[in-house]
C-alpha cells in the first residue's frame, strides 16, 4: 500500500515529534530550533555538545549614575555660592550615589556550543523564562545522548 502524503500527514508527523515548544524555541527529538530576534536557528541535537544561558549585569547606566555624583561634588568644591546650595548638590550627588550602587540590570546571552563552534545570542528580556525552560529540556536530552 502507498500513502501519499499530504499536508495534513506531514503536519502530523511533525507534531508526533515534537517533544517541547514555548515561544522561545522547539524541541523535536533529533534537533531544536531557536528564534533569535527575527532569524531562526536549527540545530541538529547530535552536534550539539552544550547549551546554556549566561546571565550578565549591565554596568553601563551605575558607572553614568556614579561619575556624574563624583563630578557633581567635585564641582560643587570649586563652586563660588553659598553653603545651602553647595549642601542641595552634595544631597544631589548622594542620591544618585545611592540610585547608581542599588539600580541592577541583567541580561542574558543564550550560549550554544557545537562540535566545531559556538553561537552566542542575547535573549530578549519578555522570552527569559521560557529560554530557561528550553535550556533545561536540552539540557536533560543531551544527558540522554
Amino acid at each position: 500500500m502507498v500513502e501519499t502524503l499530504t499536508r495534513n500527514t506531514i503536519e502530523k508527523e511533525n507534531q508526533n515529534q515534537i517533544e517541547y515548544m514555548n515561544a522561545f524555541g522547539i524541541v523535536f527529538e533529533k534537533y531544536f530550533v531557536v528564534y533569535n530576534s527575527s532569524t531562526k536557528i536549527k540545530i541538529n541535537i547530535n552536534d550539539t555538545k552544550n547549551v546554556r544561558i549566561q546571565k550578565s549585569r549591565i554596568m553601563t547606566k551605575n558607572i553614568v549614575l556614579i561619575s556624574v555624583a563624583l563630578n557633581t561634588v567635585i564641582g560643587c568644591y570649586y563652586l563660588n555660592v553659598l553653603f545651602v546650595y553647595k549642601l542641595i548638590f552634595i544631597l544631589f550627588a548622594t542620591i544618585l550615589i545611592i540610585i547608581g550602587v542599588y539600580f541592577k540590570e541583567y541580561q542574558y546571552k543564550f550560549t550554544i556550543t557545537k562540535q566545531d563552534d559556538r553561537i552566542v545570542f542575547i535573549v530578549n528580556k519578555k522570552l527569559k523564562e521560557e529560554a530557561k525552560k528550553i535550556q533545561r529540556v536540552l539540557a536533560e536530552k543531551l544527558k540522554e545522548k
